[in-house]
């Protein structure tokens, strides 16, 4: 899913060049895939609402590594095994969608909740929207803190808020200066064109692939076919 993260930081630096309110620009960009006419199977494939949550989820990323200053910062599906085993999580998402780690290797569980804006009303994540990722944390770990990063403006917790619980809300994504957005393209459009030639390279090894023979394709079946 490169080309997500491509795209997010594509929109972020055309949005800065034209002096767009970011935390405004960063909304449009979550819903730009969903609302935008489909022309095509692919575009039609990404047409859905948990493409909102994983661009979201790449920002998040972001904002963690260059504005919060964290060491290192995994989606879930990246995470390496050996840390994945020390925290006794599995691939699938049940609550937490990142891992950050800081400069003492200490860990944080992130959970990113992208929200629609209400110009009537306040936004807030529940409690019943965190709660499985409270009770991941409980079960998992340990960290060292818990990160709730959402384009609303609150968050309510079940009891008192202590101090490893952290909001990262869009007030926190309104105050993030103009450097700071210019620091988070400059840095990870790098990475993204990493990323974009690894996965042409990947494709073209596959590609440069002969086909199967016949025999090849008979033995191959037989061989299914046996077990």
């Amino acid at each position: 899913m490169a080309f997500i993260k491509k795209h997010l930081i594509d929109e972020i630096s055309k949005n800065i060049k034209n002096s767009v309110k970011m935390e405004e620009a960063i909304l449009k960009i979550c819903n730009s895939y969903y609302e935008n006419p489909v022309h095509n199977m692919e575009d039609m494939k990404l047409r859905n609402k948990k493409i909102k949550g994983d661009i979201f989820e790449y920002f998040t990323q972001l904002y963690l590594l260059h504005i919060y200053k964290l060491k290192n910062v995994w989606l879930l599906k990246d995470l390496p095994e050996d840390i994945r085993n020390n925290l006794k999580l599995t691939k699938k998402d049940y609550g937490i969608d990142l891992i950050g780690q800081d400069d003492q290797n200490r860990f944080y569980a992130v959970q990113a909740k992208f929200k629609k804006r209400d110009v009537k009303s306040r936004v807030a994540v529940t409690w019943k929207q965190l709660s499985t990722f409270y009770a991941l944390c409980a079960r998992t770990g340990p960290y060292y803190k818990f990160i709730v990063c959402t384009t609303g403006d609150y968050v309510m917790r079940m009891g008192k808020k202590t101090w490893k619980d952290v909001t990262i809300n869009y007030n926190s994504i309104k105050k993030i200066t103009h450097f700071q957005w210019l620091d988070i393209c400059k840095c990870d459009k790098i990475q993204c064109q990493k990323s974009e030639k690894s996965e042409k390279s990947e494709k073209s090894e596959k590609s440069e692939k002969p086909p199967l023979t016949r025999q090849q394709l008979r033995e191959k079946r037989l061989l299914i076919f046996n077990n």
